[in-house]
């Protein structure tokens, strides 16, 4: 009838355990999936961190977005520092800004309660290190209005060079600009003009 029997189900994380335990990370994120679905019979929120976190720490790819997806549907309730120990753990590729970016919006749209501008901040400086432009353009913006950090038009005008540089045409506009009339860079009508033919404007 397609039920799986309990015998079946220990026989089954049995296999992956053993595949986990000589590195296959296909077997590693089968359990992490046996926990996060509850099919284990030891299938409890911790368990499924603490698996989530060893996929995590072997590199698998799609680990980080498996545990945004299960912080958002509330399988696991990791804390914000849980969740920054967990991605410590990553190897930190191309793709580590896109989760950090995640972990923002996540954070903006309620999924850890009230959201934590400061902590934002953190995860925006590690997706802009990892050459996420977005987050760079979000932390110019932080830091001209002083949201989760303190003001600073000089770091504002960093973020937003570093954004420009990195190919974003609406910050090379803004740098522009920004050399117009002198926010957090010296006024330079020569620097002006060459941000705003890279805008294309």
């Amino acid at each position: 009838d397609g039920v799986v029997g309990s015998d079946q189900v220990a026989t089954a994380k049995t296999y992956f355990e053993r595949g986990a335990a000589v590195g296959r990370t296909d077997a590693q994120r089968e359990i992490a999936n046996g926990y996060l679905l509850g099919l284990w019979p030891d299938s409890n929120p911790q368990q499924a961190q603490s698996a989530l976190a060893a996929l995590i720490a072997s590199g698998d790819p799609g680990a980080t977005d498996m545990m945004i997806k299960a912080i958002a549907a509330g399988q696991i309730t990791a804390s914000l520092d849980e969740i920054d120990k967990m991605l410590d753990g990553a190897p930190h590729t191309a793709k580590s800004g896109d989760t950090f970016m995640k972990l923002v919006q996540l954070d903006e749209s309620g999924g850890f309660g009230a959201p934590h501008a400061d902590r934002q901040a953190e995860w925006l400086r590690k997706a802009a290190d990892a050459g996420n432009t977005q987050a760079m353009m979000r932390l110019y913006r932080a830091y001209a209005a002083g949201i989760g950090v303190a003001a600073s038009a000089e770091t504002a005008a960093l973020w937003l060079q570093k954004a420009a540089e990195g190919g974003d045409t609406r910050a090379a506009g803004e740098l522009a600009a920004a050399y117009d009339v002198g926010f957090g860079v010296p006024i330079d009508p020569i620097k002006a003009a060459y941000w705003r033919d890279r805008a294309g404007q």
